[in-house]
């Protein structure tokens, strides 16, 4: 395995070569949520599909990109600010999946089981990113759809901290520690049924429950761009430990302590790539979309392959192949070229640039009249030039002539002022002897 050269010094022409480590991470990410889904998430929520011989049951995927997306906030609110980040991941993300929602409800309702079929009210709700039972009695479209509304509310949390103090030194180590230890102090103590249960509800709604992950991506983000110490540290076992405790789930919390591990090489170790990665690093430029359409969509297909009396096993290979091929048409034909769009302004962007450029031809044509004006101004006509056609200079002792040159009219301006563009001054003032005189 070959180390990846350095990345060009700043100034240079060449572009920064993208970092391997987090395209792997980010692709056994992925990896881990739609083989969780294939093997026991679907035998799991639909009723109708048989148990699988071999299942994957660890849900540690999504925590994992938690985690990631928290490192690349405090990345992108570094580099750029608040707004880019909101501009930048906002259009990445709804695009994807406003469309991502409408094919899933309709496929869902085509081939889809009973079970996994929403209303139409609550595909308008998820619509809306609605956070996950903000709303009694509507359900989210797809049950893996929780982690976007919980994404925007991190992200407009850490842009609306991010310039004022607490965006900062030691006020930023604790409000990440906050995010880590009042969630649990709530859990502990908000017990009680009645508003006590809502809050908890409502704190539940809001991704209270998962904002460790994000405070463990960006204590791994101080700690790797140095803006940190070792005690910054401490906050990703306290997140970890956050996470068994809101989970219950130590296979889990394992796999999520291992991604915390693999984050602090990749902010801090060498890169490096073997032609064998390939597949990963391909698999993790779509892995977006392909978790938008590999859960409801993937238990479909599931469904109609028991119908139609496949083998456990090929059902679950089938709704793998058909998570990536739809994720990578959704990243193709809708993420990429709407993310550009919007990133370049949109459709105000045109109407702004076509303003402009309407405006520059008005202004070019205002300039081009005004220099035919002045010209037209300035240039003298005959009859204002004055009659003097040449110089000649003669010896003051004899009286003859020992110098002729012709003298070009000065140009009168409108004023009726000489113009000083006189070529006969600098003869007059290279003369030292004869003294020059107008006949």
């Amino acid at each position: 395995m070959a180390s990846v050269p350095a990345a060009p010094a700043a100034g240079t022409d060449r572009p920064k070569r993208r970092q391997t480590s987090w395209d792997l991470l980010r692709g056994f990410a992925i990896i881990f949520v739609i083989v969780q889904h294939a093997t026991w998430g679907g035998p799991f929520l639909v009723s109708e599909l048989e148990r699988r011989p071999w299942e994957f049951s660890i849900q540690s995927g999504a925590a994992i990109m938690m985690m990631i997306s928290g490192y690349f906030v405090c990345q992108t609110l570094s580099s750029k600010g608040p707004g880019t980040l909101l501009r930048n991941r906002l259009a990445r993300m709804l695009p994807a999946f406003l469309v991502a929602t409408l094919l899933t409800q309709i496929i869902t309702h085509l081939i889809g089981p009973e079970s996994l079929q929403r209303s139409f009210t609550s595909m308008i709700g998820t619509m809306l990113v609605l956070p996950p039972g903000f709303v009694e009695g509507i359900a989210r479209t797809d049950g893996s759809y929780w982690t976007v509304p919980v994404q925007i509310i991190m992200f407009c949390v850490a842009a609306l901290l991010w310039p004022r103090r607490w965006g900062h030194g030691w006020r930023l180590h604790l409000v990440l520690a906050a995010a880590i230890t009042l969630p649990v102090v709530a859990k502990l103590t908000l017990t009680e049924p009645g508003l006590a249960q809502e809050v908890r509800s409502l704190l539940s709604a809001g991704g209270a429950y998962r904002a460790h992950l994000f405070a463990a991506g960006a204590a791994l983000w101080l700690w790797g761009n140095r803006r940190g110490n070792w005690a910054t540290l401490l906050l990703v076992p306290a997140a970890v430990w956050a996470h068994e405790f809101h989970h219950d789930d130590i296979d889990s919390t394992l796999w999520v302590a291992i991604a915390t591990v693999g984050i602090a090489l990749a902010a801090r170790g060498k890169d490096y790539y073997h032609p064998v990665m390939r597949p990963i690093i391909w698999l993790a430029g779509i892995s977006y979309c392909v978790y938008l359409v590999n859960h409801n969509i993937g238990y479909s297909v599931m469904y109609q392959l028991s119908e139609a009396g496949w083998p456990p096993m090929a059902q679950s290979g089938a709704m793998l192949v058909v998570a990536v091929v739809l994720g990578w048409a959704l990243t193709r034909l809708v993420e990429e070229p709407a993310a550009n769009w919007l990133r370049s302004g949109g459709l105000w962007s045109r109407r702004k640039a076509a303003r402009a450029a309407a405006a520059g031809g008005s202004a070019t044509h205002d300039t081009v009249s005004q220099d035919t004006e002045r010209e037209s101004t300035v240039t003298a006509t005959p009859q204002d030039r004055e009659p003097v056609s040449h110089l000649s200079w003669v010896d003051t002792a004899s009286g003859a002539e020992v110098g002729r040159v012709e003298a070009p009219a000065r140009a009168v301006d409108d004023a009726g002022r000489a113009s000083t563009d006189d070529p006969a001054a600098s003869s007059r003032a290279a003369a030292t002897g004869p003294v020059p005189r107008v006949d």
